[in-house]
């Protein structure tokens, strides 16, 4: 039984998952592959592989040594079951010890200055200041935050605030990087206009949804533009399962389109 289970648990670590990646905004030279391209958020998951066990030889003088069995006779043998169990629940309790790491301590101090300097571009260049506010970590999130906190968008329009926004750095690298950087900025947006919409989540769907529209109207080698029905019928049911109000959608439209 032991060595079924070391043979799948070398089965399991050979294999791979992949995961498909989202884009933010869609390049194609058709119109309309740009209105139907949806807005996805894709998380990244990563796969470790199981470990494998090794077990121990007894050696015959190890049996002759052990001590005999009480004077009542030998203890109840356990069924295959029971040791099956047992067996798991080892290799269950030391797979999870050999993948656990203590949660690193986070310098906020080195991230608040980091997040000035990058403000200010003290030594850096604008397409250096996406670079590390985007990175999957705890340390690239921390800079982050702080350096939002560099922008007042009171009373700010969602398209306002995100030109104001971008005006400060360059946005590059790769999808799932610029995604993370436009999370950070959807949140200090509600923080900053509480209430005017549902949570950040829908103020991150709209400003994908503006940037997408910002290169559907002004992107070279694109035929029919699309067109502010169009804009509101995709966004339909999107605000956290609701409707934007038109509105809103009819103004940001409009500001994207003569800008």
């Amino acid at each position: 039984m032991v060595a079924q289970r070391l043979s799948s648990l070398t089965r399991i670590s050979e294999r791979t998952v992949d995961i498909p990646n989202g884009d933010l905004c869609v390049k194609s030279n058709r119109s309309d592959d740009m209105r139907q391209a949806p807005i996805e958020q894709v998380d990244n998951v990563n796969r470790y592989p199981s470990f494998i066990l090794t077990g121990k030889e007894t050696c015959i003088d190890d049996v002759c040594d052990s001590p005999p069995p009480p004077p009542n006779g030998p203890p109840p043998s356990t069924s295959s079951s029971e040791n099956d169990s047992g067996s798991e629940d080892e290799f269950d309790s030391l797979n999870a010890y050999h993948h656990y790491s203590p949660p690193k301590a986070v310098d906020t101090a080195s991230a608040s200055r980091l997040a000035k300097r990058l403000f200010n571009l003290e030594g850096f260049k604008k397409s250096d200041v996406s670079r590390h506010l985007s990175k999957n970590n705890e340390f690239s999130r921390a800079v982050a935050d702080e350096y939002l906190k560099y922008f007042d968008f009171t009373g700010d329009t969602l398209d306002g605030a995100l030109r104001k926004f971008l005006a400060q750095f360059c946005l590059i690298g790769e999808t799932q990087e610029r995604e993370r950087v436009l999370v950070h900025f959807s949140k200090r947006y509600l923080d900053c206009n509480q209430g005017s919409f549902k949570s950040s989540d829908s103020v991150h769907t709209l400003t994908c949804a503006l940037m997408l529209l910002n290169t559907d109207l002004h992107g070279e080698n694109i035929g029919r533009r699309m067109t502010c029905g169009e804009f509101i019928e995709n966004l339909a049911g999107l605000d956290e399962g609701d409707n934007f109000p038109r509105d809103i959608l009819r103004a940001l439209f409009l500001s994207i389109k003569n800008q």
